[in-house]
């Protein structure tokens, strides 16, 4: 198995390939060298196991939270049944104030809601089911979520594709990308000349820090068997199933 990189902006780094095991190809990049980033990227692998398992044996078009426990599910049984694994955790949404000191709680009925948490690993599982290819807002959902967390260094994207996507039109499979916090950030310097005309107590310039993270993938799993091997039509004058490559974007 080979593992892609995308070409997405919020990607990172590059690399060369290299051998893991005789069946397991991993990106040679920044993202791989210390012991914990590799035991990260092994969980990713044993999840798209997974995946690829549920996918296949409980088929396509599920709502997204049946995923979501089957994922659960099959980590209890298969990777360590002692974790805590924590479903539709809620947590306030906190911010910098405006001086730059402490932080304030955003009210009003607003706050953030993880798919599945796994603490002893500090990871987020941020899951949907969809029927295109994984969006850019979900790596911005994510890593909102690990920026308002001290307690959760990492994340893992997992999209449940149910219709055949791309030029190519590939059939349906799941798409796994990994996350992780860096010490790294993003510096914009931001003029404060117009404020100066209501509080001349500010600073004529103040400046933001957006963090950086290394991500990886797409990982893809094998895609599900096409419906013309599923649903073997036996007779009619018409197509008695819509092709679902009409409404392609």
């Amino acid at each position: 198995m080979i593992i892609f990189i995308c070409n997405r902006k919020l990607i990172l780094f590059y690399g060369v390939t290299k051998k893991y095991n005789k069946n397991t190809t991993i990106m040679s990049s920044p993202i791989t060298k210390d012991k914990k980033t590799v035991q990260k990227t092994i969980f990713l692998l044993a999840l798209k196991e997974i995946c690829e398992i549920i996918q296949h044996s409980a088929g396509l078009y599920h709502k997204e939270g049946l995923y979501q426990d089957m994922v659960i599910k099959y980590l209890r049984s298969w990777y360590n049944r002692d974790f805590e694994y924590l479903r539709e955790t809620v947590f306030p949404w906190k911010f910098m104030n405006p001086d730059g000191t402490n932080k304030f709680i955003i009210g009003n009925n607003q706050g953030a809601r993880t798919d599945i948490e796994l603490p002893q690993l500090n990871c987020i599982i941020e899951m949907k089911a969809t029927n295109n290819i994984t969006k850019e807002e979900v790596f911005w959902q994510l890593r909102n979520y690990l920026e308002q967390r001290d307690d959760r260094d990492w994340g893992i994207i997992v999209n449940f594709v149910s219709k055949k996507i791309g030029k190519g039109l590939v059939g349906p499979r799941v798409e796994l990308f990994m996350m992780i916090k860096t010490n790294r950030f993003v510096t914009t310097q931001h003029s404060l000349s117009a404020m100066n005309n209501y509080n001349n107590e500010l600073a004529k310039t103040t400046k933001s820090n957006m963090r950086i993270y290394q991500t990886y993938g797409p990982i893809k799993t094998q895609c599900v068997p096409s419906r013309e091997e599923l649903f073997e039509n036996i007779g009619g004058e018409e197509q008695h199933l819509q092709d679902d490559t009409d409404d392609e974007e």
